[in-house]
């Protein structure tokens, strides 16, 4: 929650928020995450702030990272890392979040290639342990396996991509599905949550935002009502719902 409204903040600021990259983001936010020369002053997204992958395991991946440079692809990725450097839940919100993107920004078919990355992962893991290979030699211990691919599928519509993004971070990172109504959200005279102030109060005002999820509740008296969250390009608000 808090980093939604940090995210606000940044846009209420004009600065650029940018997406978690493997190769560019740090482990958690910091002034080096502050890319000034590229991108004149935007923030690049930390990879400790995707959901359920650990913040220590993304400072090997860092670690890894600054020693031997950046990941040329996801198969060196995983060679790298090994088993014990990566586990699938890990790899999944590494994937939905965007974080791989550089190095193939096909996501559906890095997640549905999820389980042959996962067995190089641990076959490089293997190797090292019976020290048949060195992790740091400068050819890839992989380079004669014939199956270093993922079979080719059509990337998830842009919705079902926000909609993985959303899981994987706790709100709607690059984008949101409502941008594409944008006129026509300003021509029903909506209101961004942020601008109800204490002023507000007793007045009436139109709200758009996506179902996030509901909880549903029975007054002493025996009346239903609920509690819904919604989600719109400026956060999550919530609504209550009564019988």
């Amino acid at each position: 929650d808090k980093l939604n409204i940090f995210k606000q903040e940044l846009a209420n600021l004009s600065i650029k928020l940018l997406p978690p990259n493997i190769n560019e983001s740090n482990s958690i936010f910091s002034t080096k995450a502050l890319e000034r020369k590229k991108n004149k002053g935007a923030i690049r997204y930390a990879l400790g702030g995707i959901k359920n992958v650990g913040l220590q395991s993304m400072e090997r991946v860092v670690t890894e990272r600054s020693e031997n440079g950046p990941f040329i692809d996801i198969f060196d990725l995983a060679e790298r890392l090994g088993a014990k450097g990566i586990n699938r839940r890990q790899m999944e919100n590494l994937i939905r979040s965007g974080a791989l993107d550089c190095l193939d920004s096909n996501r559906k078919k890095l997640f549905e290639g999820i389980e042959k990355i996962l067995t190089i992962s641990n076959f490089a893991e293997k190797e090292r342990e019976d020290k048949q290979e060195n992790l740091f030699s400068t050819a890839s211990i992989f380079s004669s396996q014939p199956n270093r691919s993922l079979l080719e599928v059509e990337d998830w519509p842009i919705a079902e991509r926000l909609n993985q993004e959303f899981d994987a971070v706790g709100f709607y990172l690059s984008a949101h599905p409502l941008d594409v109504y944008g006129s026509a959200l300003e021509e029903l005279g909506i209101t961004s949550q942020d601008q109800l102030t204490q002023a507000a109060v007793g007045s009436l005002a139109k709200l758009a935002g996506i179902f996030i999820s509901m909880r549903e509740r029975t007054s002493e008296k025996g009346n239903r009502y609920a509690f819904v969250e919604f989600s719109n390009a400026s956060g999550v608000f919530e609504v209550v719902v009564f019988s």
